[in-house]
């Protein structure tokens, strides 16, 4: 029986030598991209989970072109890897934690550039979104120049309305609402009345600004009232209305401008 057994034993060692075991595609000792077709042919060769040019080990490669991270300070790769550098874009998704735009949904948590996003940049740059820059406290932003004849329809409740204005020196009244200001452009020497018409309940009141050289300001209010303002214009001077809500009231109005006669 030995002797029968013994020459298949000796051709099958002959076999194993001569025919090496097959690696599967999990063998950790292959490497993706070190043979022929390795990065196009739609297989994880070395088992690490990426397929071909997702792979490190074709970045690079002739079939692989434009990818890979040069882990430099200078060049983009315009892939989805992150440069690591303080000032190149990677025109991907990823932040390069720099001072450059990703243009992308990610916050770059610098002081300068706007993403042009939504995300709000914690910087002093406008972010193109829905909420814009602050105003500092006591200070307005017309939304409208208006004049003579003119009549205007707006609604302090709407979202966005600016509300840093809660206090007027022409005025004990608590103006806490959110406020809607207009320039008013209007002839030197003409009485004036203004007239605001609230469509609701009567909260909304009127004020009347005069420009000291340091744009629309609380500080500078001249006149109040509830609803009606008569005035007479001076040469060279630049006047605001803005119409502000009592005690946190906002609403809809219209506000009507009207040029009396010219005085002399």
């Amino acid at each position: 029986m030995d002797r029968l057994l013994r020459p298949l034993l000796v051709l099958a060692c002959l076999l194993l030598v001569a025919c090496p075991l097959r690696r599967g595609s999990n063998d950790s000792d292959r490497v993706e991209g070190t043979r022929e077709g390795d990065c196009t042919d739609s297989a994880d060769n070395d088992g690490d989970g990426f397929f071909d040019c997702e792979d490190q080990g074709c970045w690079g490669s002739p079939d692989c072109p434009g990818t890979g991270d040069d882990d430099d300070a200078t060049t983009d790769d315009d892939d989805a890897v992150d440069d690591d550098d303080a000032t190149t874009d990677d025109d991907d998704a990823v932040d390069d934690d720099d001072t450059a735009d990703d243009d992308d949904v990610v916050d770059d948590d610098d002081a300068t550039t706007d993403d042009d996003d939504a995300v709000d940049d914690d910087d002093t740059a406008d972010d193109d979104d829905a909420t814009g820059p602050s105003l500092p406290a006591g200070t307005c932003a017309p939304v409208a120049v208006i004049g003579c004849g003119d009549v205007v329809n707006d609604d302090t409740s709407l979202p966005g309305v600016d509300d840093v204005m809660d206090g007027y020196p022409c005025t004990t009244s608590n103006e806490s609402g959110p406020e809607i200001a207009f320039e008013l452009d209007l002839p030197a020497n003409t009485a004036i009345e203004l007239y605001l018409t609230a469509f609701g309940v009567w909260e909304l009141d009127l004020l009347l600004l005069e420009e000291t050289g340091n744009g629309c300001r609380a500080s500078d209010c001249i006149q109040y009232d509830n609803y009606y303002q008569q005035f007479t214009t001076s040469p060279g001077v630049t006047y605001y209305v803005v119409v502000d809500g009592f005690s946190g009231w906002a609403g809809s109005f219209g506000l009507e401008v009207t040029c009396l006669s010219s005085v002399h």
